[in-house]
């Protein structure tokens, strides 16, 4: 299937709100995380985080969008999420939607770029050149109330390469 990468609009909206949902049920089926820890995750990842001061892309085919990606524009050097649609999954979608993030990080002067992977995600980012820093813990808002929700994440970063030198033929 063909796919365009494009800026995230109004028309986006509806369908990103299912695929982070589809997306985050269907890495919490790996076993990774628990069923709180996959309910609050959604609730994290809503359509707020496609707000002011996020550089926000989706990969879509026609109209419909197939994998949703953002950086940080006050750190334009953290990826903020990758979601591609679970049935769309090693097709080539989420490594272009990271190719376009690093691009635009790039553009800013960015040379090592950072992610918190979650724990089913470190083999897809380690393929694409990403080594691991560290753990991290995302704590999430408790459904109820004002405990939290505590998920564990990879932090990863990569080193960009420089565009390389242009030769005359």
């Amino acid at each position: 299937m063909s796919f365009a990468i494009r800026p995230v609009s109004d028309r986006h909206v509806s369908q990103i709100a299912k695929l982070f949902n589809a997306a985050i049920q269907e890495a919490g089926a790996t076993g990774d995380y628990s069923e709180s820890q996959v309910a609050a995750w959604s609730r994290h990842h809503s359509l707020d985080n496609l707000s002011f001061g996020t550089y926000a892309i989706v990969a879509a085919s026609g109209e419909e969008v197939l994998g949703v990606a953002a950086a940080d524009l006050a750190r334009p050097y953290h990826i903020r999420f990758v979601f591609v649609a679970p049935n769309q999954w090693r097709k080539g979608l989420g490594r272009t939607l990271v190719s376009c993030l690093e691009g635009f990080c790039a553009d800013r002067g960015v040379r090592k770029i950072f992610v918190a992977s979650a724990l089913n995600a470190v083999p897809f980012y380690a393929a694409l050149g990403y080594a691991a820093c560290g753990s991290v813990t995302v704590c999430l808002p408790s459904e109820a109330g004002p405990e939290y929700i505590q998920i564990q994440a990879i932090e990863m970063s990569k080193r960009l390469e420089s565009e390389l030198p242009r030769t005359r033929s």
